[in-house]
């Protein structure tokens, strides 16, 4: 392409150029060239030898003016020229990719689910100017479904070395931060998981796009803050505006945070939250408070949420919460509000109730509980509410709990206890001194 180039090229059938440009004369004045091009060797030697100035100067200037750029193109086409073909079949090209702002990839190099998640729907620019997807030229890395393409075939790409450089976490570029967060948010939540868990992988998404730089705590708080939002459905959140901006997410509504900006406390009451509780808000060292009434959330209780070592409350009635309380539970030393009324909750009540020592509000009402009350929860000393209503329990209410009744002008105690204790057969047998309220089912 010598004219779009701007290549100073001859004609293919010459093989030098000739000049018709005058000479210029030690005087200044012109000679006419010779319309015969000049041979490259002189076949014979000069016997004169020339005089410094022309015998005479000539009277006129040359009769044509060359042009740069030769008369005729080169007849040979390129070596190897693009195909305008569709190509027969939807293989990967081996040409490498650049992405901006990422590197250089191959199709070789897009192996797991995360990286078919991350790279494959991006669009880049190819020689030509045509706009193409990376599934599309890497149709059986990214697990595309393709037909024969008619654009031409693409050609390399050259690459661009990318600068983006987190001193945080001693990353050099965007192949080592990757690397680097995700073997971070593995070790939060689970070898692989971003292969197989999509709330999990769009939480890591979401820190990726954003090119999200600081230290792992603060790199951990912000990931479980994103996977908070897509494990309960938070595009489809009443009030989700403020959530998955660039800042801080203690700046997201209902999340709550203490002078140093550690995340303390979690509230989405009444925002139509759905799916699940993610295990990992208790990689959250400060959490106090998880306030999310009047939702849709399912699933069950964590297992890990015994890892919450400084919850104090847990409130998450009015949602359909299942299964029965995990083991872990009774190891939250600091416990005081445990308000779980109005799920789908199963199974019997454990007797290690009893270690919950600084437990205030127990609410487990309009659940599917069955069983007896455990006894160990008369020995609470500070429990001041405890409902059991609206439940499958049997058998009588413990003495030990009925003793632990505040009475009348005595301060300290239960001071509103509920049950099935209604009716001539009721569920719950309840002295007359015992319960401040008795339901029939």
């Amino acid at each position: 392409c010598p004219e779009a180039c701007r290549y100073d090229c001859s004609p293919s059938s010459s093989s030098t150029t000739p000049s018709a440009y005058p000479t210029k004369n030690p005087t200044g004045s012109l000679t006419v060239s010779s319309s015969i091009p000049p041979t490259n060797q002189p076949t014979e030697s000069s016997t004169t030898t020339p005089t410094n100035h022309p015998a005479k100067s000539p009277t006129e200037g040359p009769t044509e003016i060359p042009t740069n750029t030769p008369t005729n193109q080169p007849t040979n086409p390129p070596v190897e020229p693009l195909s305008l073909k569709p190509t027969p079949i939807c293989h990967d090209i081996s040409a490498s990719l650049t992405i901006i702002n990422v590197g250089t990839i191959s199709c070789s190099s897009i192996k797991t689910g995360i990286e078919r998640n991350r790279y494959c729907d991006i669009n880049i620019t190819i020689p030509g100017g045509d706009v193409k997807s990376i599934k599309q030229l890497c149709p059986e890395a990214c697990r595309y479904v393709c037909s024969p393409s008619p654009s031409p075939t693409i050609v390399p790409i050259s690459p661009v070395p990318t600068t983006f450089i987190c001193p945080e976490l001693s990353t050099r570029n965007f192949s080592e931060y990757q690397e680097r967060i995700t073997e971070i948010y593995e070790g939060v939540s689970g070898k692989d998981v971003f292969d197989s868990d999509r709330d999990r992988f769009n939480a890591l998404k979401f820190i990726l796009d954003q090119r999200f730089c600081d230290d792992p705590n603060r790199m951990i708080q912000r990931y479980i803050s994103a996977l908070f939002f897509f494990s309960t459905g938070g595009k489809n959140w009443q009030e989700g505006d403020t959530w998955l901006t660039s800042k801080h997410e203690c700046d997201w509504k209902g999340l709550y945070c203490n002078e140093n900006l550690v995340i303390i406390k979690i509230s989405q009451d009444d925002n139509t939250l759905t799916g699940t509780l993610p295990f990992e808000i208790c990689q959250l060292p400060l959490l106090k408070r998880i306030d999310l009434d009047n939702n849709q959330i399912g699933g069950t209780i964590p297992k890990n949420i015994g890892r919450c070592k400084n919850l104090e409350v847990i409130d998450i009635d009015s949602n359909f919460i299942t299964s029965s309380f995990p083991d872990s539970i009774f190891d939250i030393p600091k416990l005081q509000v445990l308000d779980v009324d109005s799920n789908l909750m199963t199974g019997t009540l454990s007797a290690r109730f009893g270690k919950l020592v600084d437990l205030k509000h127990l609410s487990v009402y309009n659940n599917k509980f069955v069983g007896n009350i455990p006894p160990s929860i008369g020995r609470i000393k500070g429990l001041k509410i405890a409902y059991f209503d609206l439940n499958n329990f049997t058998g009588r209410m413990p003495q030990v709990i009925c003793n632990n009744r505040a009475k009348e002008n005595e301060a300290g105690g239960i001071i509103e206890l509920t049950a099935d204790c209604s009716g001539s057969d009721p569920e719950v047998a309840c002295a007359d001194d015992c319960c401040t309220s008795c339901m029939n089912i």
